[in-house]
């Protein structure tokens, strides 16, 4: 097998052996250095992974303090279902919560339903209760819930919990109460599966392999005669498999799956080429069977760095945005929020109405945790008794910079109302929080949020029925020029009621649209002005706030706008010229 060629070839970017946070470069004078790959088995269903997951299960049970504190809660979901032996086989049941011990340990289920329609699976009705409850062979099951139980069974269990046999699929209310408590129920589970690999409910969680067509793993090397070989790995094998457990599989894109395996205190991802192991100590595969949180190079992700959420969640550039106001505020949990978000608005879900729902058990995590940790906001708003307050998606206590997000690229126009438009949720694709205020200098804030309401449809954090923001800030309008046919951004043509403001003597001057929609004009609501020393003459100030078109006598969000100048003075004169108004936006 031939080494990885991005860096093994030249033999650089191999692990140290000796200190497994650093890798170094060795220049061996014989290029064909002996080696020994260790070869995976065939199938993820093979003896030797079941072997190595009650491994990693058996060390975090004995060992890892974070992974074991919901360990006596006595919490059960409203029902389970059973597996039970019988002599002719196998079968399972639908049990209620009543019926089990309070100690019962239960495994739970991540898993796509496919693009098949749901009327031809089997599920939770009211027409099926009794059947359910009764026993069902489990040769009536689809392949990934077959599988599923199979694991729970070769791990001496018998309770597993799978959304779609265990909530109603024909009652709204049984929906609304369970989808509320799932938090609750990840949390608690003794091991959440996730059928990484599957495509559908038919795929399964099994799959065989070729060991050949696998990447690189651990090398066993001889780097002299008269030295023992040595274990070294390859950093691109690392990167690789990251990038796998983050971006790779289809439950990764599926909306609902990120809180699930973000709650659960440990996950075991069945891939179609590794087994994955992902707990709140460590992350492992096959390949790299001990902690690979450990390795610390070229800007993965370091566990020791993330305490809040699973360690090797995102790790994109725009992971560290707004840190440096955070960091000096204490309020580095809402980096982790500002990170999920992000992520979680690369998925995607079934239906839009689920937008804020399928989210509402970590924002429920988070606010515990915001609470714990005595965040306090930025502005406390004058009719706000709790100092934690969650408002369609984002925290009070991240205003007002928090409004300051936009799309990667908007795709469409803004869907079904589901959000205030302030809000990302009220719009579909990849949420970036802007970095403009990430860097060394020093930041002003120009707007203030003078009162902020959401209702929700019943608790918190699940459905907006509606919501408004008052915000008094310096408003002007700008001119837009015709949008690109496929871009994201307009240039602002001209302020046509600031004379003294010229886009000649701008660096630029743009906005960044949230939907398709295409506007002649907005009004600018700045939020904050940056000033950077030099070496970042080029564009030493930046002005940024939300693009807004007018809907009545209050305003809607249609972006963001941005205006970059080297010249200090540019925005300080013509800032000072614009009355503050108090404006209403939703």
């Amino acid at each position: 097998m031939l080494l990885c060629q991005n860096c093994c070839n030249t033999m650089e970017g191999i692990l140290d052996p000796d200190n497994p946070r650093k890798f170094r470069r060795l220049s061996p004078e014989d290029p064909s250095i002996p080696l020994h790959v260790f070869p995976l088995s065939a199938s993820t269903d093979s003896p030797k992974a079941f072997a190595q997951l009650r491994d990693w299960l058996d060390i975090c049970l004995r060992t890892h303090e974070r992974c074991n504190l919901e360990k006596s809660s006595g919490f059960l979901p409203s029902r389970l279902l059973k597996l039970w032996k019988i002599p002719t086989g196998k079968e399972f049941s639908l049990v209620l919560r009543d019926e089990c011990l309070p100690d019962t340990r239960y495994m739970t289920l991540s898993h796509c339903w496919g693009n098949a329609t749901a009327d031809n699976k089997l599920r939770l009705l009211n027409e099926t209760y009794h059947a359910l409850r009764q026993g069902q062979s489990l040769s009536s099951l689809p392949r990934t819930f077959l599988d599923a139980f199979d694991i729970v069974d070769k791990l001496n269990l018998q309770y597993l919990w799978i959304d779609q046999l265990c909530i109603f699929q024909d009652s709204k209310e049984d929906w609304s109460n369970e989808s509320a408590a799932m938090q609750d129920v990840y949390r608690h589970s003794f091991l959440n599966v996730s059928a990484h690999g599957a495509f559908d409910d038919k795929d399964g969680c099994f799959f065989e392999r070729d060991g050949s067509q696998t990447p690189l793993p651990w090398m066993n090397i001889n780097l002299g005669s008269n030295q023992r070989p040595q274990n070294f790995t390859c950093k691109a094998s690392i990167a690789y498999y990251i990038d796998y457990l983050t971006s790779e599989g289809s439950v990764v894109h599926r909306g609902w799956i990120l809180q699930e395996r973000l709650l659960a205190p440990r996950v075991v991802h069945f891939g179609r080429q590794q087994m994955l192991w992902e707990c709140n100590t460590s992350t492992s595969c096959e390949s790299f069977p001990e902690n690979l949180s450990k390795f610390d190079f070229d800007g993965l992700p370091n566990g020791a760095t993330r305490p809040t959420w699973k360690n090797l969640i995102g790790g994109e550039a725009d992971a560290s945005v707004l840190e440096e106001y955070f960091e000096a505020l204490g309020q580095e949990l809402l980096r982790d929020w500002i990170q999920v978000v992000s992520d979680y608005s690369k998925t995607r879900l079934s239906f839009s109405s689920d937008k804020l729902v399928a989210i509402s058990g970590l924002a429920n995590d988070m606010k515990k945790r915001l609470r714990e940790g005595n965040i306090q906001p930025q502005k406390p708003l004058d009719d706000s008794q709790d100092s934690v307050v969650y408002l369609a998606g984002i925290w009070n206590n991240m205003l007002p910079l928090g409004l300051l997000w936009e799309l990667n690229f908007p795709r469409s126009p803004r869907p079904e109302y589901r959000a205030p438009s302030w809000s990302w949720a009220s719009v579909e694709g990849h949420i970036i929080f802007i970095n403009a205020f990430s860097s060394s200098g020093s930041t002003t804030l120009l707007a203030s949020v003078d009162h902020i309401e959401v209702v929700p449809l019943r608790d918190e954090t699940g459905e907006v029925l509606d919501g408004t923001l008052t915000m008094t800030s310096p408003i002007f309008v700008a001119r837009i020029s015709r949008r690109p046919q496929g871009s994201r951004s307009s240039a602002i043509q001209e302020f046509p009621h600031l004379p003294c403001l010229k886009t000649s003597d701008l660096y630029s001057a743009d906005v960044v649209w949230d939907t398709t929609e295409k506007l002649e004009e907005v009004h600018c609501l700045p939020i904050a002005w940056r000033s950077w020393s030099p070496p970042y003459a080029w564009c030493r100030n930046s002005l940024k706030g939300l693009a807004l078109k007018p809907v009545g006598d209050k305003f809607s969000r249609v972006g963001r706008f941005g205006i970059r100048a080297e010249e200090h003075d540019t925005f300080e004169e013509f800032l000072q010229q614009i009355p503050k108004r108090t404006v209403t936006i939703i």
